[in-house]
């Protein structure tokens, strides 16, 4: 089955979404249920602030009808390079969407 999805760039309001796919992944285990508001404000911030106000960091996420995966991206100088190179930090996808090229469609996009 095909799943139909878009990139776009992340809001502020995508933080809980983005929390529960790391809490679900259990590759982070700092994000425990007791502390889920905490991270979720926290990510919220980080969406309102640099990853909206800076040209070297952004974060995309896919979605159909929820979120499905997510990246994020930085900007890195290099004394050798004219310009910054990309740097993908984070990149997870909702485990029950994984397999329909969601990873690969987030990873072009960056």
């Amino acid at each position: 089955m095909q799943t139909t999805f878009t990139i776009r760039r992340t809001v502020q309001t995508d933080a809980a979404p983005i929390v529960a796919i790391l809490q679900q992944t259990q590759w982070v285990p700092h994000f425990t249920n007791e502390n889920l508001q905490e991270h979720s404000k926290r990510i919220s911030d980080l969406l309102a602030g640099p990853y909206s106000t800076s040209t070297r960091h952004s974060a995309y996420v896919a979605e159909d009808e929820n979120i499905t995966g997510y990246v994020a991206v930085h900007g890195l100088p290099y004394i050798f390079l004219a310009t910054p190179e990309g740097y993908i930090s984070e990149i997870f996808v909702d485990e029950q969407f994984r397999k329909k090229g969601i990873g690969k469609a987030l990873f072009k996009t960056v």
